[in-house]
């Protein structure tokens, strides 16, 4: 004589057996690497990735700007930023900072004041739907008592790489 298991256990077995099958496919979906990463900090400035939008052959990637400490300032030029898309390096058309296009930023980050930076890559349409890596490559000074700006922000190096990994591309 067969019996016929209880609703509960035919329930808890079902959810089990949707639990295991999600879990595979989320296993198998990702590779070492996928993890997004949106806000980078350097020394007490944060960098958050915001979005990258397609429109038309242009990409552009913004991101938000925040000093979270003393007044400290941000220098970077065009050649300091790229983007890499499997295997393809797109070059740059433009940057933006607070709004304004600018061939660098040489700029005073306040307390507590958040900017847009924007940055747009020319031939951008065959590059798929995720950017593999977004790099900006940026140099912070803080000031000293006597109004000098020093390079101490970032301790012994000039420069360092602030990169977002993955980015999906709308």
């Amino acid at each position: 004589m067969r019996t016929i298991p209880d609703l509960s256990t035919t329930v808890r077995h079902l959810a089990l057996g949707a639990l295991a099958l999600a879990s595979t496919a989320c296993l198998a979906g990702r590779r070492v690497g996928d993890e997004v990463v949106t806000t980078v900090k350097q020394a007490e400035v944060s960098f958050e990735f915001r979005s990258c939008a397609r429109r038309r052959d242009i990409l552009t990637c913004t991101l938000m700007v925040a000093n979270e400490g003393r007044d400290a300032k941000l220098f970077l030029e065009r050649k300091d930023v790229r983007a890499v898309a499997d295997g393809v390096e797109l070059p740059i058309a433009q940057i933006r900072f607070g709004g304004t296009m600018v061939q660098e930023i040489n700029y005073i980050l306040q307390n507590g004041v958040p900017m847009k930076f924007e940055v747009d890559f020319a031939n951008s349409r065959d590059i798929g739907e995720r950017l593999r890596v977004l790099e900006v490559n940026i140099s912070l000074f803080d000031r000293l008592p006597t109004g000098e700006w020093t390079k101490n922000l970032l301790g012994e190096d000039l420069t360092r790489a602030v990169r977002f990994r993955n980015l999906k591309v709308e």
